[in-house]
């Protein structure tokens, strides 16, 4: 069932675009280009998916909804579930004391 919000994915997914654009920019700004190619394609694609995630459940939340969500309410869901996949993603790469 679609809800009365009138294209959510497509408001979620900008966020993800805009998301994405300030974190290449932040990257290229304070580290160097990667020196191979591997750990270049694999940063892009962790940053694709930190970004990407959040935008399908800040959409999927806003779909659902009887109620119209504002742009403001997508955001502010967006931000907080990109927030806990960051803490989640981090902490699945933390390396363990042996």
């Amino acid at each position: 069932m679609a809800g009365p919000t009138p294209r959510p994915f497509a408001k979620a997914f900008a966020c993800a675009a805009v998301a994405f654009v300030v974190a290449v920019i932040a990257v290229f700004s304070t580290l160097e280009v990667p020196a191979s190619s591997y750990v270049g394609v694999k940063l892009l694609t962790r940053l694709i998916l930190n970004v990407s995630v959040p935008a399908l459940v800040a959409g999927f939340f806003a779909r659902r909804s009887t109620k119209v969500w504002s742009i403001w309410k997508i955001i502010a869901l967006y931000v907080l579930v990109l927030v806990i996949v960051h803490i989640a993603s981090v902490a699945g790469t933390a390396k363990t004391p042996s």
